[in-house]
Parts: C-alpha cells; sequence; structure tokens
C-alpha cells in the first residue's frame, strides 16, 4: 500500500490544486501550482501514487473538455513519473465525504486546517481515496 498519496483538483484557467497526504510521517501539503511546478513537488515528497478528480460532462461543453484536458495533463506527469493514477468520480468523494458541508469546512474540522476551497477539495479526493483502499478507517472522518 502507497505511504505517500497526491490528491489533484484539475484546473484549466487557474493552477492545478494538489494535496500531498504522507500517512507515514502524518504530513499534508496542499498548493495551487502550475503544472511545471507539481512534478518537483512530488519527486520532494516521494510521491507514490495520483489520485484525479473526473470530471463530469455538465451542460457546458467547452469547460468540461478544458478541465478533461487538465486531468490529462496530470495524468501525463503521472506516467512519466511511473507513478500509479487513479480516477476518482467527483459525486463518489463528495457523498462520501462531505455530508452537504463545504469542503473547506471539512478540512478544518478534521485537521484544524486553513486553505482554499480547491485545496480542500484535492485533500478530500486523496483522504477518500487512502480510504477506499484500507490506509485509513472511516474513524478518521467521524468529525462533528
Amino acid at each position: 500500500m502507497p505511504n505517500v498519496i497526491m490528491g489533484v483538483d484539475p484546473a484549466w484557467a487557474k493552477r492545478h490544486a494538489v494535496a500531498i497526504v504522507d500517512f507515514e510521517l502524518g504530513n499534508i501539503t496542499t498548493a495551487k501550482l502550475d503544472l511545471r511546478d507539481i512534478s518537483p513537488l512530488m519527486l520532494a515528497h516521494r510521491v507514490e501514487e495520483v489520485v484525479i478528480e473526473d470530471q463530469y460532462l455538465n451542460r457546458n461543453y467547452a469547460t468540461a473538455k478544458k478541465l478533461s484536458w487538465s486531468a490529462g495533463e496530470i495524468i501525463g506527469l503521472a506516467k512519466i513519473h511511473g507513478k500509479p493514477f487513479h480516477m476518482i468520480n467527483v459525486s463518489q468523494w463528495k457523498a462520501s465525504m462531505l455530508s452537504k458541508r463545504l469542503p473547506i469546512d471539512v478540512v478544518d474540522e478534521m485537521f484544524s486546517l486553513k486553505m482554499s476551497d480547491d485545496e480542500a477539495c484535492a485533500l478530500l479526493i486523496a483522504m477518500y481515496y487512502a480510504k477506499s483502499i484500507n490506509i485509513i478507517n472511516d474513524s478518521v472522518f467521524e468529525y462533528h
């Protein structure tokens, strides 16, 4: 099982939101980065797997297409580094993690961390994947 997972909330007109979770050391690193800046971060943190939010096809075809291209950039980066990647459907992780709350509020309650909404999404994507492969259990997500 991987010890270091990178969650990504892809973006088109702005920087990608990235969250790297090191489950062995208990460290969380988040940032909003251009594609060229993600690779050094992956190397520095020894990322083992990449989890990317899969884009749903909404009414705005042009936006969905651009976001899919952005996810493709991250997939390419994972492949360049020889890291396995996984696509997580937005409705899956949100239904499991949010309980109709905002990502920043959930992250603040769970980890006492302040970050942008996009970075909170990237972190929750990584945590959802970790939960799905039993790195962590449901008790991590019991918050009030």
